[in-house]
């Protein structure tokens, strides 16, 4: 493997870095959606010590998404 290329912007989705290492092989990519959606939950807890559901957040963020576009 060459790397990891990690995008930290979810809007746009993809930055040309982000495509770029994901059309040469030997690059992991990982979205800023998929940084954002494992970071949030246990950001939450520590600032709100309650916890918030993966699932919900998914939901949430297709929904919103899908209304944006």
């Amino acid at each position: 493997d060459l790397g990891l290329c990690i995008e930290m912007s979810y809007k746009p989705r993809k930055m040309p870095l982000l495509t770029a290492a994901q059309q040469n092989q030997g690059w992991d990519t990982v979205t800023g959606v998929e940084v954002l959606l494992t970071q949030a939950p246990d950001q939450f807890l520590l600032w709100m010590r309650l916890e918030l559901p993966r699932e919900i957040m998914e939901v949430t963020v297709v929904l919103i998404e899908s209304r944006l576009l």
